[in-house]
């Protein structure tokens, strides 16, 4: 039975470019708020509806010790996400140990 207003499961690309826009947003401080919104909400659906190992790679991600290490914990949990998702590295990042991003 599904209910009227049950959340849809988003679809594994829907959760690779909800990755994406996350991943660009932190190397990007003018990234659109809305966008990184949406994204992190589609991750927080996903977290309740995708198997293993999916969901531990988005729960680790959405746990809240990861904002609370501070801004490298952030990114440096963006990156492990991204790359779980065999996504590539964001294009604007700087080499690793330079500062210039939006974290750093």
């Amino acid at each position: 039975m599904t209910f009227v207003n049950q959340p849809t499961a988003p679809t594994t690309s829907e959760i690779r470019s909800a990755v994406a826009a996350i991943q660009h947003a932190v190397y990007d401080p003018e990234a659109c708020p809305v966008t990184i919104t949406a994204a992190h909400h589609t991750l927080v659906r996903a977290s309740t509806t995708a198997t293993a190992p999916v969901n531990d790679w988005i729960i680790a991600y959405l746990d809240k010790s990861t904002t609370s290490n501070g801004h490298r914990g952030v990114r440096d949990a963006v990156t492990r996400l991204a790359q779980n998702f065999k996504l590539p590295p964001e294009r604007n990042a700087p080499p690793v140990g330079q500062q210039g991003t939006l974290f750093d």
